[in-house]
């Protein structure tokens, strides 16, 4: 109905225009001079156009004066850009004059708007200048359907900017957890690649560039999504485009964000739930608490102010810049106004998208920064930013070998100034949760030449691993200095890193690469030109069994292979020093022979490079190691070669026997002649031991030592020991302390090493031919009780075994097993 009255309107403007005199002209053309004003028919066209003439030099109520009005009412829509109608006033001799208003049917209110245009230009002419028509616009109500559709259409945009923020809001979480697990102790492939040569710049380089091509996939699925579904807050007036804009804007400010928090984590798991969380609050709910504080009049400037502290999230960025797209674009195609419209303005869009792209530098800067200062040996130095870096730790122990000592001299004195590797009063510590100081390496002086190989034993917390971290630049030396290839590993860490090959104790390896990529990336990463790269592959694979796995991903293999790629890898370019940290662990005895054999070949028999090796496999330090260092506490307590440690530290037999377990009969023998009851409790212990003549063994039990473990055991478990069992117990430790004492009155000097249950070991002096040990033994082996026994030399893991027990770290009692030496005294009476 409205549309029919419209219409009617514009028709009437025919009369109404019947009696403005003719004239052959069209729209806004430029008026024509003519040679006779006072018969305009005459007039000839001229193509010259001249500027608008000013509409009071014409008659208002003659054609050309209405139309000078006409183009004087349009002077401001003719500046839009986009053209939603037209007025065309044609003229006829027959019929007069004719205004014909064409619209643009996507224009809402183009037809009233013109309408009220051309009325305006002639209430004008008919009544004088500066009359004019004003327009109001008076909407009808939405019918319940229209109503409806746009609520919903509404809430939709709207939601759809939920979803976005929260979908985009797991990328952050995906980065940081891989980035975080690649430095984790258990698979630390980050500090692989820094050693082997990569800078700290090519490294993040290198992950900026992979996670936004990773990136490109969800960005360009939610273009395709948004315009395929016709989510039209995000398509329509250009919102596509600024869309994309502040996505891309997005990816590019989030990845480095996401380095920058990884450095507050240790864990990949925490990384990952802690890094959603801190997107989707600052994405999502900040976003909204933001608004709610603008639309409070009380809060709208604290919330103005907030803004550019909001903005350093670019999780806000993007919701907030989305939001914005999303509600400006709506606005936009309910009122009409998509031509005044643009969402990448610094007052819709623009800021958030600014604000996005100046963060990706600055925060791919500020990870690189804060990962040097981290982990760099020279940046930490110059800062103190190791908080462990002090002396305050105590003295080093004053008691040393005559050998390490010897070897601290030659190396203070600069005769081990050619070394390859030289370590000079190194020294580490640690600060523990409680606070105090733990001396994890206390003053490591030693050097190695060329083409060495040194074994470097300790157990678990001997600082064996402290030491090659700061040999590697993974941790600051707290004291003291290293020079690998006459380098300093604090100031010239970089250069010790071109000269290094690392086999970690934990497998530092790409879970998704293959053994052959694995190869061919550090071995680019040493500098081997491709001519020769594929060659060197295949003969490692070869020399370490390999090539059976060569297209296998490190995460398929199984531990033994994973090991050997790891040896592959620290080998990869002949390094003039490898260190190795216990390589051989998980693998089998045939694949460490190939380790041993490939080690051994680069070390021993082409004296090619220095080698580092830590082991608890004594077989593997006698195999390659031309000299060894046993460590025990953080300080270095022997060193030599292996004969020369089994000469000095192992001098005379070891005696290794097995006691013979009482029968059933002896036990029962006891029982009866002893008259024991059936139960023995815990407070009758001590009164039937003295009445037995060894009161000194109750106090074994009541202390709970090793030697009463099977008494203790039973109190335990029932709260009393059954007479057969302490009869069995007792026996037993009868039988222990005759071989005991028939050891040392016929080998004086005998030394009780260990004991556990029935077996104990025993170092005899060497002064005895070894065939009157067996005679010995053999004649007295049924008084003895003797099930079975061996003598031998003194092995190199007895050795480590004896200085293992010093350590401070594993002195605590463990049932069952014991240095042997505590003995208790029995009188003459003891039964026997």
């Amino acid at each position: 109905q409205q549309c029919d009255e419209l219409c009617s309107q514009v028709a009437n403007f025919t009369a109404a225009c019947a009696s403005i005199p003719p004239a052959v002209t069209l729209g806004w053309l430029c008026p024509v001079p003519c040679a006779s004003p006072d018969n305009p028919d005459t007039c000839a066209p001229n193509t010259a156009c001249s500027p608008p003439p000013d509409p009071h030099a014409a008659d208002p109520r003659g054609l050309l004066g209405f139309e000078m009005l006409l183009f004087r009412q349009g002077q401001g829509l003719a500046r839009r850009k986009v053209r939603y109608g037209a007025v065309m006033v044609t003229s006829n001799k027959s019929i007069g004059s004719t205004v014909t208003l064409v619209h643009n049917t996507s224009g809402v209110y183009a037809v009233p708007t013109f309408l009220n245009l051309v009325s305006s230009a002639l209430k004008e002419a008919q009544s004088g200048i500066g009359s004019t028509i004003s327009a109001t616009l008076d909407p009808m109500p939405l019918s319940t359907t229209e109503l409806v559709g746009k609520v919903v259409s509404a809430v939709v945009n709207l939601l759809s900017t939920f979803v976005i923020i929260i979908a985009f809001s797991w990328i952050p979480a995906a980065i940081v957890a891989y980035v975080v697990r690649e430095r984790e102790a258990h698979h630390n492939s980050k500090h692989q690649q820094l050693i082997s040569g990569v800078s700290l710049l090519a490294y993040w380089t290198a992950n900026l560039l992979w996670d936004l091509c990773v990136y490109a996939a969800p960005l360009g699925l939610s273009m395709i999504f948004l315009d395929v579904f016709g989510i039209d807050a995000f398509v329509r007036n250009g919102a596509l485009w600024a869309s994309f804009v502040v996505f891309m804007g997005y990816g590019l400010a989030i990845a480095p964000f996401s380095y920058l928090l990884s450095f507050l984590f240790s864990k990949h798991t925490t990384a990952q739930i802690l890094c959603l969380v801190i997107n989707f609050v600052t994405g999502l709910i900040l976003m909204i608490t933001s608004y709610i504080l603008s639309a409070i009049e009380d809060t709208k400037e604290v919330n103005r102010s907030l803004m550019w502290l909001y903005r350093i999230f670019p999780g806000f960025c993007l919701g907030h810049g989305l939001f914005q797209i999303c509600t400006n674009s709506v606005a936009a195609t309910t009122f009409g106004i998509e031509d005044k419209i643009d969402l990448l303005s610094w007052d819709v869009a623009g800021k958030d998208a600014a604000f996005l792209y100046l963060a990706a530098p600055t925060y791919f800067a500020l990870a690189v920064l804060v990962d040097y200062l981290l982990h760099s040996p020279l940046a930490a130095a110059s800062t103190r930013f190791d908080p462990h870096a002090d002396g305050a730790a105590g003295l080093e122990d004053e008691d040393g070998d005559a050998d390490v000592a010897a070897e601290a001299a030659r190396v203070a004195s600069g005769a081990a100034d050619g070394d390859v590797i030289r370590l000079d009063r190194l020294r580490k510590v640690y600060r523990t949760p409680e606070g105090r100081p733990k001396v994890a390496v206390r003053g490591l002086s030693f050097g190695l030449p060329r083409g060495e190989c040194f074994g470097f034993l300790g157990i678990n917390g001997a600082g064996k691993t402290s030491t090659l971290n700061m040999l590697t630049g993974a941790v600051l030396p707290s004291g003291g200095t290293a020079f690998l290839g006459g380098h300093d590993i604090v100031m010239e860490q970089w250069k010790v890193r071109r000269l290094l090959g690392y086999c970690p104790q934990h497998d530092a390896l790409l879970d998704r690469l293959t053994v052959r990529e694995h190869l061919e990336l550090f071995g680019r990463i040493k500098g081997l030109t491709r001519a020769v790269l594929t060659g060197y592959c295949n003969s490692i694979m070869d020399d370490l069994s390999l090539s059976a796995h060569v297209d296998k991903l490190a995460m398929t293999l199984s531990g033994g292979n994973k090991r050997k790629l790891s040896l592959a890898i620290a080998l990869m370019g002949s390094p003039p020093l490898v260190l190795l940290d216990e390589p051989s662990t998980g693998v089998d005895p045939a694949a460490r022979r190939l380790m041993w054999d490939a080690v051994s070949a680069i070390s021993v028999a082409r004296k090619e490079c220095s080698v580092m090796l830590t082991t608890h496999n004594m077989e593997e330090a006698e195999a390659l190691c031309s000299r060894i260092g046993i460590m025990v506490g953080g300080r270095l307590r022997c060193i030599g070669s292996n004969q020369h440690l089994k000469a000095r530290f192992g001098s005379g037999y070891q005696l290794e026997a097995r006691l013979a377990c009482p029968s059933s009969t002896d036990n029962a023998t006891f029982v009866e002649t002893s008259s024991l009851p059936e139960r023995i409790a815990p407070e009758q212990l001590g009164g039937f031991c003295a009445r037995l003549g060894c009161p000194g063994r109750a106090r074994l039990v009541r202390d709970g030592s090793e030697e009463g473990y099977a008494i203790v055991e039973a109190f335990d478990r029932e709260g009393f020991v059954r007479a057969l069992a302490f009869a069995e117990w007792w026996l037993v430790e009868d039988r222990a302390d005759g071989l005991s004492s028939w050891l040392r009155q016929h080998f004086p000097d005998t030394v009780a090493l260990e004991r556990h249950d029935r077996t104990l070991r025993f170092r005899l002096p060497a002064g005895s031919p070894l065939a009157e040990v067996f005679r010995l033994l053999e004649t007295a082996r049924a008084e003895l009780a003797l099930e079975e026994y061996g003598i031998s030399q003194t092995s190199l893991e007895q050795i480590f075994n004896d200085f293992a027990s010093r350590q401070h770290e594993e002195t605590q009692a463990v049932r069952g097993l014991f240095a042997a030496g505590r003995e208790v005294e029995c009188s003459e009476t003891q039964a026997s």
